[in-house]
């Protein structure tokens, strides 16, 4: 790794965009130390905040510190931040902004996991679906059902008579949505982004290709009856 001290000096978007190719291999060295200059910059002002949120749950400095590294290591892992999508346009600002709210996400993952309570069922894994090969190759077609023949059927044909934007959100939410659970904000953010959709359209789409296939299924069960 290069010395990080060599970015320190670097202002906070060449960082980020830096710490943003560190899957690259000829940039992974560059990136951890961009990486290095990051946290150094944020990291006092972070525990601070932090420190009076986490107080309130319940937990000491040394967790508050274990937080704000947990932080840490989800912006390295997923460093997503576009300046052009904040409303605070000054640079730092905005990326406490979006630093914060990964730790109150992590503040309240760490009590959850301190307390024995029930875990998010997604890891930040989960990408949208564009396409039923993804399922065919998987026992059952990972679509919940025994008459998983006659679902099939029912989904390709819902998918003939709606939109290819409906056909995305209905395997994406059949491969990922857990009972209980709404789909994790990221996947939505990124659904909403490239379907060029917001939230309440995609409800909407939701409902009707989900409806759609439901009646299809029907109409097959009925045949085969």
């Amino acid at each position: 790794m290069q010395d990080w001290h060599n970015f320190e000096k670097c202002p906070t978007i060449e960082l980020i965009k830096q710490i943003q190719k560190r899957k690259d291999p000829n940039e992974t060295c560059s990136s951890e130390s961009a990486f290095h200059a990051f946290v150094f910059r944020f990291e006092p002002e972070l525990i601070k905040k932090s420190e009076v949120i986490c107080a309130n749950w319940g937990f000491n400095t040394e967790e508050t510190i274990e937080i704000v590294q947990n932080v840490f290591a989800k912006f390295w892992k997923y460093p997503k931040f576009d300046l052009d999508k904040k409303k605070e346009q000054n640079i730092d600002k905005a990326v406490l902004f979006y630093l914060y709210g990964i730790a109150k996400n992590e503040i309240r993952d760490y009590f959850n996991k301190k307390n024995g309570l029930k875990l998010s069922p997604y890891d930040g894994s989960e990408q949208i679906v564009y396409d039923l090969p993804f399922l065919e190759n998987q026992e059952d077609y990972d679509i919940g059902y025994q008459s998983s023949n006659i679902r099939l059927r029912a989904v390709k044909a819902a998918f003939e008579t709606l939109s290819e934007k409906h056909k995305i959100i209905y395997l994406t939410y059949i491969s990922h949505e857990r009972s209980g659970r709404k789909l994790p904000r990221p996947l939505l953010n990124k659904m909403r982004e490239e379907l060029g959709i917001n939230q309440a359209t995609i409800r909407s789409y939701k409902k009707d290709i989900f409806d759609k296939v439901e009646e299809y299924i029907n109409i097959y069960e009925n045949i085969k009856a």
